[in-house]
């Protein structure tokens, strides 16, 4: 008989299957991919609308005034 072991349920991320043993920190995980943006040529993921901006500048020729 096992005494004094506490079972803790893992949470999963839905989106990329990372596990995790706290609430606080899949809680955390889960704005991860609630505040990322996409870019609409080649669906990579940005943190943030300027790196997705920047992004399509770069890579896509996009023109700052054509946005």
């Amino acid at each position: 008989m096992l005494t004094g072991i506490v079972f803790r349920p893992r949470m999963s991320c839905a989106v990329c299957g990372w596990r995790f043993k706290q609430l606080a920190r899949y809680l955390e995980h889960k704005w991860l991919h609630i505040l990322t943006t996409r870019c609409d040529e080649c669906s990579r993921s940005f943190r943030t609308p300027t790196e997705r901006f920047l992004h399509l500048c770069e890579r896509h020729g996009v023109a700052p005034e054509s946005t």
